[in-house]
């Protein structure tokens, strides 16, 4: 969820920009996906591209410290490709494909999966999203899942901004099923955007993902270039 959150706040200037490229450096206590905690401290840098057609393409790199053994470190790697759009004054579209993958990790090797999803957005302020995923090394019933998320912002003062967001995973043919979602605030300053959100699951994610599933808090700080 934190990084769809994250990348949510993104799709709708990315929507409506001429060509650029676009540099991100950040820092976040964990790194948490649809709920799940992948690891504990990352360190994460991107690197984008957008026409003004509304074609897109990013590579992210990061690196996350194992849960169980803090001296060991874990690689992920992210490469999207996409299409945004806006539909009016108010609304934006994005469908993209996206590969998770995680070089040389054991632990992460059952997350990695490729991601076919489509947001809609209105203004900066609210975002639908449906996503379908297929695990790469996963096999069986619970290879195949779609997940549902909808995020709102809503803007104070001073860059200040609260977000909330509610999600829900499905695999296709297996009772395999939960709900997460996060509340939290948002600071904006020229280029540098630091969060604090508490991320929470149901109790099905925590019978099977035990301690990955526990709810938590989490501050990030990125610097975009």
């Amino acid at each position: 969820m934190v990084l769809f959150a994250a990348a949510a706040s993104v799709l709708w200037c990315g929507a409506v920009r001429a060509d650029e490229v676009d540099l991100s450096l950040g820092l976040a206590s964990s790194t948490v996906l649809r709920g799940v905690v992948l690891g504990e401290l990352t360190a994460r840098s991107m690197a984008s591209y957008s026409t003004a057609a509304g074609w897109l393409t990013s590579l992210g790199v990061a690196a996350l410290q194992s849960p169980a053994r803090h001296e060991k470190w874990d690689a992920q790697l992210s490469l999207k490709f996409g299409h945004a759009r806006v539909l009016g004054a108010d609304w934006a579209w994005q469908s993209a494909y996206t590969y998770h993958a995680y070089p040389g990790s054991e632990r992460l090797r059952p997350y990695a999966h490729h991601e076919l999803a489509t947001t809609l957005a209105y203004r900066d302020l609210l975002y639908l999203s449906l996503a379908g995923l297929r695990n790469v090394h996963t096999y069986g019933e619970r290879r195949t899942s779609v997940a549902y998320e909808i995020v709102a912002n809503h803007p104070l003062q001073s860059g200040l901004s609260a977000t909330a967001g509610i999600g829900y995973r499905a695999a296709l043919h297996a009772n395999y099923d939960y709900a997460y979602g996060h509340a939290g605030v948002g600071a904006r300053w020229r280029g540098a955007q630091a969060d604090l959100l508490y991320i929470a699951t149901d109790s099905a994610a925590k019978r099977r993902l035990g301690s990955a599933a526990a709810n938590q808090w989490t501050g990030s700080l990125a610097w975009q270039f």
